[in-house]
């Protein structure tokens, strides 16, 4: 008699300082996109992955610090101008 046994790698709860993910799963394969809380800024590409080892692949932070828009910035200041 054979068992076929499917094992499931999970990455556990993510931990992500200054800011929220989407999604709640922890299995391998799992891709969340990060978001700063206000008064943050995201460093990195925002796309955290649980790998197949069981760990988490975080390469994007949440950084204190102010954020701006350049398209703001670049429309107040060509008002001025006119």
């Amino acid at each position: 008699m054979y068992f076929f046994v499917n094992v499931v790698i999970g990455c556990g709860p993510l931990v992500t300082p200054n800011g929220t993910t989407n999604g709640t799963l922890y299995v391998s394969g799992t891709v969340r996109v990060l978001t700063c809380d206000a008064g943050y800024t995201l460093q990195g590409d925002g796309v955290i992955r649980c790998e197949q080892n069981g760990q988490w692949n975080v390469t994007s932070t949440c950084a204190i610090g102010t954020t701006f828009s350049v398209t703001f910035y670049l429309t107040n200041v060509i008002k001025v101008i006119h």
